[in-house]
């Protein structure tokens, strides 16, 4: 698996870091509007980056309430966070 996190442009990379250092604890990749979205646990965000590295979804990074998880606090939104990956290899639903 290929670490994408070392891919971020250093804007993203900032927005990231900052967004952890705030507590975000979840990855929320996003269709647009984002009322749908798939949930990584922030020690997997790897994984979803590289699973979710040819779609385009936002990236949406939150802290999830301890009591209720669906009650999160957004920290970033990456909008463009897989700009590294060629146009050609994004696929579109």
């Amino acid at each position: 698996m290929e670490n994408l996190l070392s891919q971020l442009s250093p804007d993203n990379w900032k927005q990231y870091a900052k967004a952890v250092a705030d507590g975000a604890n979840e990855a929320h990749f996003c269709f647009a509007g984002g009322t749908q979205f798939y949930r990584y646990d922030i020690e997997h965000i790897n994984r979803g980056m590289n699973a979710h590295r040819t779609q385009r979804l936002s990236l949406r990074l939150v802290k999830i309430s301890a009591f209720d998880q669906d009650d999160w606090e957004v920290k970033a939104d990456l909008v463009f966070w897989n700009s590294f990956v060629d146009d050609r290899e994004i696929f579109y639903s």
